[in-house]
Formats: structure tokens, C-alpha cells, sequence
């Protein structure tokens, strides 16, 4: 009465031999050691089936926490570098550090949300914690743009009209515009939190196991928002680029000092040294531009046409992390800048410097 507990002769496939138990049974249900097998193998069945598909999820879930908690040290990195070298305390270096801090909380808030959402079939904490995750996710991404906006800018205004911007920057106004980016990327929470109030008459329309924005299937909001949060910001972003670096290849033909000068001739001719640091630091901007657009160009070209064609989800999200990615290059990238003006003042010194 036991032989169904074995393969069949022929039959090497284990899912076929438990199949063939399940039908051996089901067949002689009046025995009450059936039973007791039936159900065993039945677990067996299920823990088999869960492990399997757990076994992804689990690698994938370690290998973002490892992007997230990558992303939290290395900014934690740089603003303590600033904190603590006094050089590195510049006017320039406080656009950076406005940017470190909305990469950290990217990296400390909006991913690890992110992945418990990824992995969990449903939105498992409730409307408070969605909100915040949601809130948190669209300042903190809003920012890092106008941020790099005003970087952008103002080392256009420093290259366009040296002297005459030198006199203008100081920390109180890079302050005053840094303050003012976030307040436009806090804006953010306004549609977030009380787009049902003004729009559904006090109705949430999204269900409570998802964690989605009131206003994600108002078409003409989300195009709005796009181009103003990021198409026009980055198209003006790239016109202050070209410009930037037009002017600084004009003034620096080369990194080589001209000939019959000497690096002590450059720390008594601040101009010179002016336009070679200038140069090194149009390069650097230009690559946590270039990082930036890389990054996050997919998610907004993907998040135009999803506006308009819904069965993209799973590309969409890839892009969402792609975005976030840019949080954990750019502490990479930071040291480039902090030290491109370096070796203009004095090749000997190795600590890093910002005009």
C-alpha cells in the first residue's frame, strides 16, 4: 500500500511522483494514514514553492539595501568633511552640501520604503508612513534638481562676470537661494496631502493596500510637473553649461602653465589662477551633470509616456532606481570637486579647495 510513495519506473520528476501521491489519495480517502501523508507532503509542497520564489527576493532585497546604506555613509562622509575642514567651508561647497543632504535623506528614507513596498505583494504601513514616503521622495528628488540648477547658475555668473558676481557671493545669498529651492521642492506636499481635499471633495480614490500620489492618473498634472520639475530646469542647466564652458575655454586654452611662468607667478596673478581653477571646475560640474541627466532622463521619458500608456510598471520602477542611483554617485563624484582647484594654487598642497 506504500509503493505510490516511490517513483514510478520511468518517472524522474519529483513534482510528477508528489502529483501522483495527491491522485493516490484522493483516490482512497477512507485510509487515515492518507491523510496524515497527504497533508505532510502537501506542506512540503508549499515551503518548497516559497522558498523558491523567496530566494530572489531576498537577493534582491539585500542588494538595494546595499545601494541604500551605501548612499547614507558616503553622504554622511561629505558632509562631515565639510564640517570639519575648514577649506572646504566655501561659498561654492555650500550648493554641495545642500545636495549631500538630499541624496542622505534619498538614501536613508525614500529606498528603504521603497523596498519594503518592492517586496511585499501590498502597501504594508498604513496612509501615515505612505504620505511620508511619498512626501519625503518627491522634495528630496525636486531639490537635488534645483540645486544643481543654482550651482549651475552661479558658476555661470562666476565665469560671465567674475568680478563683479565675486562682490555679490557670499554665504548669507548662496543661503538665501538654497532656502529658497526648498521651499519650491516643499511645494510638493501640498498636492501630496491635500490633493483629495480640493479635487475629490475630501475622497481618497487610492486604495488602502497601495501607496500612490491622489494625483497619479491626472494627466495634464503629471506633464505639467515634468517639464517644469525637470525638462526646463535641465534644458536651461545644459545652455549654462555650454556657455560656462565656452568662456572658460576661452580664457584657459590648456592646464599647462604659459611659458617663463612659475607657480609663484600664479599666486601673485589671482586671474590666472582664477580662470585655470575655473576651468577644472566647469569640467566637474559637467560630470555630475552628466551623472544626473544619465540617471534620471530615463524615469521622466518613461514617466511621459506611462502617463499616457499604463502596462509599464515593472520598467517604471527600474528607472525609479535608476533615479535614485544618482544619490549614491554623486558622493563619488564630490571629491573631484572639492579638489579641482587644487593644484591651481599650489601643487604641493593636497588639501581641497573651492573658490
Amino acid at each position: 500500500m506504500f509503493f505510490f510513495l516511490f517513483p514510478r519506473s520511468g518517472n524522474k520528476n519529483p513534482q510528477a511522483t508528489q502529483h501522483i501521491f495527491i491522485q493516490e489519495c484522493n483516490a482512497r480517502p477512507e485510509h487515515p494514514l492518507q491523510f496524515s501523508l497527504y497533508a505532510d507532503v502537501k506542506k512540503m509542497s508549499k515551503n518548497t514553492t516559497e522558498s523558491s520564489s523567496n530566494a530572489p527576493s531576498a537577493l534582491l532585497g539585500l542588494f538595494l539595501s546595499s545601494i541604500s546604506l551605501t548612499t547614507v555613509v558616503m553622504n554622511i562622509l561629505v558632509l562631515c568633511a565639510v564640517k570639519t575642514e575648514k577649506k572646504l567651508q566655501t561659498v561654492g561647497n555650500l550648493y554641495i552640501v545642500s545636495l549631500s543632504v538630499a541624496d542622505l535623506m534619498v538614501g536613508a528614507a525614500v529606498m528603504p520604503l521603497n523596498i519594503v513596498y518592492l517586496l511585499s505583494p501590498a502597501w504594508p504601513l498604513g496612509l501615515a508612513a505612505c504620505l511620508f514616503w511619498l512626501s519625503v521622495d518627491y522634495v528630496a528628488s525636486t531639490a537635488s534638481i534645483f540645486n544643481l540648477f543654482i550651482l549651475c547658475v552661479d558658476r555661470y555668473r562666476s565665469v560671465r562676470r567674475p568680478l563683479r558676481y565675486l562682490r555679490y557671493r557670499t554665504k548669507m545669498r548662496a543661503s538665501l537661494l538654497i532656502l529658497g529651492a526648498w521651499l519650491l521642492s516643499l511645494t510638493w506636499l501640498i498636492p501630496i496631502l491635500g490633493w483629495h481635499v480640493f479635487a475629490n471633495n475630501g475622497r481618497r480614490t487610492v486604495a488602502g493596500d497601495k501607496c500612490e500620489t491622489e494625483f497619479s492618473e491626472v494627466t495634464w498634472f503629471k506633464v505639467l510637473t515634468a517639464i517644469f520639475n525637470f525638462y526646463l530646469p535641465s534644458l536651461l542647466m545644459l545652455w549654462f553649461y555650454c556657455k560656462i564652458f565656452r568662456a572658460v575655454r576661452k580664457h584657459c586654452q590648456n592646464r599647462q602653465l604659459p611659458s617663463g611662468s612659475s607657480w609663484a607667478s600664479l599666486e601673485q596673478n589671482p586671474g590666472q589662477a582664477k580662470r585655470c581653477s575655473e576651468r577644472k571646475a566647469a569640467r566637474q560640474l559637467g560630470v555630475i551633470m552628466a551623472a544626473f541627466m544619465l540617471c534620471w532622463i530615463p524615469y521622466f521619458v518613461l514617466f511621459m509616456v506611462k502617463t499616457f500608456h499604463k502596462q509599464l510598471s515593472e520598467l517604471h520602477m527600474v528607472t525609479i532606481w535608476l533615479g535614485y542611483v544618482n544619490s549614491t554617485l554623486n558622493p563619488f563624484l564630490y571629491p573631484l570637486w572639492f579638489s579641482c582647484s587644487t593644484n591651481c594654487h599650489h601643487p604641493s598642497k593636497k588639501g581641497m579647495l573651492l573658490l
